[in-house]
């Protein structure tokens, strides 16, 4: 008995320590300035949430739009048993999801955990609607790879859709 309380002690102190921790490492893509904000060290591995009603076809599509960039990934699973989507960022893995907290006037967002520059866990969140899915999940797979918004006209990482493009090069 007095094993178990002094485990689930030790689990609940990780588990603040680990919050608080993260929640200073989360870097939205809005809180610099810079165009990039961090890279990863290892490629990515893209898992696509079984909730996702995004085509295979629409994210392939758009790795391959960031690998002829040179943003490369590990390879892409769909998660039909649920095991990696129920995590919260879970190291080395960009989420592609449908469900989860999002600014209402948002129709797509990226959140990153980036450690001194580099990018370590990433999860994009598209909410199910008629607008350009393509070019929204582009987009934020741009920020996932560690890219800012470029309010540039025309360039896939403009902050307003209505103004972006399927350009991309480092101003």
């Amino acid at each position: 008995m007095r094993d178990s309380i002094i485990k689930l002690a030790i689990v609940a102190v990780l588990a603040v320590l680990f919050y608080a921790f993260s929640s200073i490492l989360i870097e939205s893509a809005y809180s610099r300035h810079e165009v990039v904000a961090g890279s990863w060290e290892r490629k990515p591995l893209v898992v696509i949430c079984r909730d996702s009603e995004i085509r295979i076809a629409t994210v392939l599509n758009a790795i391959n739009y960031w690998e002829s960039k040179g943003f490369k990934t590990d390879h892409y699973i769909i998660d039909y048993e649920n095991y990696v989507c129920v995590q919260s960022f879970p190291l080395g893995f960009i989420i592609i999801r449908n469900e989860g907290d999002m600014p209402a006037d948002s129709i797509g967002v990226t959140r990153r955990m980036i450690v001194s520059g580099t990018v370590i866990a990433a999860e994009i969140i598209i909410q199910n609607c008629e607008v350009n899915v393509p070019l929204i999940l582009e987009h934020e797979l741009g920020h996932a790879f560690g890219l800012n918004h470029i309010s540039i006209p025309g360039h896939i990482m403009h902050p307003f859709i209505d103004r972006a493009g399927d350009k991309f090069w480092i101003p």
